[in-house]
């Protein structure tokens, strides 16, 4: 696990990351990762392509898709979920592919510190207690050492730097190499998961958050939610940068 921060509430981590930001700023100007035109070093966004960005602002609480009003949309009624709520950040849509593919299939970590502060931007703004730990999405250590990096685990430390909340990315396993889910039609996706996820033993948090680039199916996300239920968690989150359209394939 990595080592954490003292216990600090919304409105301290808030005055401490904009002072923080100010600072560098001033200091060491950055470059757009979308446009390269001169911009915040701390986001390395300007604000004209921030401004293009597909953020959510109204989505289901239980699935993450996006809707006219923050409520429950019809096909998570009557459904029960191993975790509690989806937050999202992003519609699965340009310029957020870019910057999806990007850091996960051409090595672009620099995304990977946007897209968490991001995050950690639009879950600062929120009233509810943040989770005792972030638990990134793991990978299979094949997938590990083809790629170099886990992307939820890059996300999730810009994420937790900000939110000053520890990472844990060794209590869960991806213990069976899969498909890549983005190959496969919806049924499919649901069976590739199935038992691919453990917890090890002596796990004992209650409150966790679930940390994934994109949610599609949300298949990935419960299978794990549904092992850390099994071990006693009571309280999953889940916290994503983008969430695509469901579709019927």
């Amino acid at each position: 696990m990595e080592r954490g921060w003292p216990d600090v509430n919304h409105r301290d981590a808030r005055k401490v990351n904009n002072c923080m930001d100010s600072i560098q700023f001033g200091l060491f100007p950055g470059v757009c990762s979308l446009c390269g035109d001169l911009c915040r070093p701390v986001l390395d966004l300007c604000d004209a392509c921030r401004a293009d960005l597909p953020f959510q602002s109204n989505a289901c609480r239980c699935c993450g898709i996006s809707l006219p009003m923050s409520e429950v949309c019809g096909h998570c009624l009557g459904e029960t979920h191993a975790y509690r709520h989806v937050v999202g950040l992003f519609d699965y849509r340009p310029p957020v592919d870019t910057l999806i593919l990007g850091l996960k299939y051409r090595g672009k970590l620099s995304y990977a510190r946007l897209l968490g502060r991001l995050l950690a931007e639009k879950l600062l703004q929120r009233e509810e207690d943040l989770p005792e730990v972030i638990i990134p999405v793991p990978l299979h250590s094949r997938r590990l050492q083809e790629r170099g990096y886990n992307q939820s685990l890059e996300i999730a430390r810009p994420l937790a730097h900000k939110l000053r909340l520890p990472i844990d990315f060794r209590a869960c396993q991806r213990h069976r190499m899969t498909a890549a889910q983005s190959t496969l039609t919806a049924s499919e996706r649901q069976q590739n998961v199935r038992g691919v996820f453990s917890v090890k033993p002596g796990f004992k948090k209650k409150h966790i958050a679930i940390v994934d680039d994109v949610m599609t199916t949300g298949y990935t996300v419960a299978a794990l939610a549904q092992q850390l239920r099994n071990c006693g968690v009571s309280n999953i989150e889940v916290w994503i940068c983008a969430r695509a359209a469901l579709t019927n394939t």
